[in-house]
């Protein structure tokens, strides 16, 4: 599921791009791409287009845009890179200078684009209006759609709102609620106070005010929100507090699975105390047959493991973890070693690609020339930079051999499937342990899994 979003700014472009290429992010700068300009000197080299510009008194001197993938998505950090960069080649046209970057500093692969408000081509500044944002949603998802990514399915029936609006109207949330999100979340990944300001703004898409409160406003808003609606928990001392002390604050697990439960959890109804049932018996029947196919799936899963008593459903549920734990490993090795790989097939094809826009920059004396051939001449330098750091010799790089890679990296992707097939299954059995495990303790009679009785070795033992 790929979600875009973007929001102007005014006076950020350095901070954005500072921001948005820092190393700790971009794995060492090698997720980074621009177009049209440097990375070092984006700033400067936009403001000399906006120079050109009638509308000079904007303040809107350039726009950030922020693609953000599914954690269940399969997209390699480079892959996400040449996806975003796509995106924005079709939204912007090749109009207009930019720094993409992929940040993998989170649970989610996600791309931040810089780009400037001017056009190269024209001198026009480009406006961000709902029909612009519809257009750039539309082509992030037919992009995604191309490359076997998940989209999100628009629901139809709510016409005349911007993006913000139909948000709140689909999902019943306030903006306060939204804001209380973002900032929930800002505080978990800030080092400090000044850094959850940095991504409120360049993360969230909020625009702040600082004073005696602090106030947010997001794209789509009219007026500022105030943190001191927010509730206390909001209030600028406590977001300092909570940012120094969110490691302190570690909450209880309910369970010691080392995943993510997925899909709605299949626990037992209590029909007795639930007041429809009561009340009607044709809904007590419905939910009588609900619990009784709960009841027989968990039966045949416990039969499946050879679960009787306590001790075997403690082994099988540690078996299980140790099992998963494994196949987590394996997995990573291997998507590791993958992405390895494609970043090399990457670097590869820039050797080859971009050589003769290189040797042509290198030649000329044509400024015009020279500006064209930047980008491809800068892609082409970090490429070796890249194999020279990686101890490639230039003379191994060849068609032939990139070939071989791209069999390498499509083997390497079976084998990946295989193992996440593995992980799968491992992990729907911990979830069904899990829930089996829940409706024992609250509703379940204890002749399923008893506490109290020998356990079965035990038992087999005594029989003999």
């Amino acid at each position: 599921m790929a979600v875009s979003k973007i929001w102007p700014l005014y006076n950020t472009i350095d901070r954005a791009i500072d921001y948005i290429c820092n190393p700790e992010k971009t794995e060492d700068g090698t997720l980074i791409s621009t177009y049209k300009c440097t990375e070092r000197f984006a700033g400067c080299e936009f403001q000399d287009v906006r120079e050109h510009s009638r509308k000079v008194k904007n303040s809107r001197i350039g726009y950030h845009t922020i693609i953000s993938f599914s954690p269940d998505d399969p997209i390699t950090p480079e892959q996400a890179l040449e996806v975003g960069r796509e995106i924005i080649e079709q939204y912007l046209g090749n109009k207009y200078q930019y720094v993409l970057a992929c940040h993998t500093d989170r649970e989610h692969i996600h791309i931040h684009c810089v780009s400037n408000s001017v056009s190269m081509e024209d001198y026009k500044k480009l406006q961000i209006g709902d029909k612009d944002l519809n257009k750039l949603e539309k082509i992030t998802d037919r992009v995604c759609r191309a490359h076997e990514l998940s989209v999100i399915e628009t629901k139809s029936g709510v016409k005349g709102r911007n993006k913000y609006e139909y948000e709140m109207h689909e999902g019943g949330i306030s903006y306060k609620d939204k804001l209380r999100e973002a900032i929930d979340r800002s505080i978990q990944v800030a080092k400090d106070y000044s850094d959850f300001l940095q991504i409120m703004q360049l993360e969230e898409g909020y625009e702040i005010k600082e004073g005696k409160y602090i106030a947010f406003k997001a794209s789509g808003q009219e007026k500022f929100t105030r943190n001191r609606v927010l509730g206390e928990r909001y209030s600028i001392e406590n977001i300092k507090d909570r940012i120094m002390n969110k490691d302190k604050n570690v909450e209880v697990q309910t369970s010691q699975i080392p995943y993510k439960v997925k899909g709605k959890s299949k626990r037992i109804i209590d029909v007795e105390h639930n007041v429809k049932a009561q009340k009607y018996s044709a809904y007590r029947k419905k939910l009588n047959m609900i619990n009784i196919n709960i009841y027989a799936e968990m039966a045949n899963f416990l039969s499946r493991y050879e679960v009787v008593y306590d001790e075997d459903f403690r082994q099988v549920y540690g078996n299980l973890q140790q099992e998963y734990s494994s196949v987590l490993k394996k997995l990573h090795d291997l998507e590791s070693k993958k992405s390895s790989l494609e970043a090399d097939e990457l670097q590869f094809k820039k050797v080859i690609s971009c050589k003769k826009a290189h040797d042509h920059y290198l030649s000329t004396y044509d400024t015009d020339v020279k500006f064209q051939l930047r980008g491809k001449y800068k892609d082409y330098e970090a490429a070796l930079l890249y194999l020279k750091n990686n101890g490639i010799n230039l003379s191994k790089i060849t068609p032939q051999y990139i070939k071989q890679l791209q069999r390498n990296v499509e083997q390497m992707q079976k084998d990946i499937e295989q193992v996440t097939a593995e992980k799968e299954k491992l992990q729907s059995d911990l979830n069904m342990l899990s829930v089996i495990q829940k409706n024992n303790r609250e509703i379940l009679p204890e002749h399923i899994i008893p506490h109290t009785q020998e356990p079965k070795k035990r038992r087999e033992a005594q029989v003999r």
